[in-house]
């Protein structure tokens, strides 16, 4: 089975650190999907994805695949509201906004489906729940395309250390759902 790697909500700027991932990474049994932010970059990341001879499948052409054309590389996600579905059978999360600053995309949500998180420097948006995650060993944080590549190879070799980092992301959000009830809680009783 292959070991997915997906990047989600990329945002213009950080094509190049995708496709130089994905150009390290392809021929290692890694599956790549591509989310990006706004669907008006679908085209420019197919463009992209030509010129580096990247073979890929663009989301709305799912249904079209045939059994014998597994040799696909790359899912593009030219659609929307569809991200989790993609997170869900992926093995590690890059999560976009990160790399360029943006302040980051939502860290939670693959945190919460025990996936490994990785992100980049510009986590702003996220600060706190990026500290709870470090601090528990839940995530990866990076500054490199590199540092992704020797993450996903490590992880990929070590099923149960990314099972680890999983399970304590999803744990952390777990936590953090409780103390939001017992605030609300709180609340309402002095009310």
């Amino acid at each position: 089975m292959d070991f997915i790697l997906t990047f989600g909500s990329i945002r213009d700027g950080e094509e190049s650190f995708v496709l130089e991932t994905i150009n390290n990474l392809k021929n290692k049994n890694i599956k790549f999907i591509i989310a990006p932010r706004h669907l008006k970059n679908v085209q420019k990341f197919a463009e992209m994805l030509n010129k580096d001879k990247i073979k890929f499948i663009k989301k709305t052409e799912l249904i079209h695949i045939k059994d014998n054309e597994n040799d696909v590389e790359c899912v593009l996600i030219d659609t929307l509201g569809e991200l989790k579905k993609f997170y869900f059978i992926s093995d590690v999360i890059f999560v976009g906004g990160t790399i360029l600053p943006y302040g980051g995309q939502s860290i939670i949500e693959p945190a919460s489906l025990g996936k490994v998180v990785v992100f980049g420097p510009y986590i702003e948006n996220f600060f706190e729940i990026s500290k709870l995650l470090k601090k528990h060993n839940a995530c990866y944080p990076i500054k490199t395309a590199a540092q992704l590549i020797d993450i996903v190879l490590l992880l990929q070799k070590d099923e149960n250390k990314k099972n680890t980092i999983g399970n304590n992301a999803k744990e952390v959000v777990e936590k953090l759902k409780g103390a939001t009830k017992k605030n609300v809680d709180f609340v309402l009783q002095h009310i």
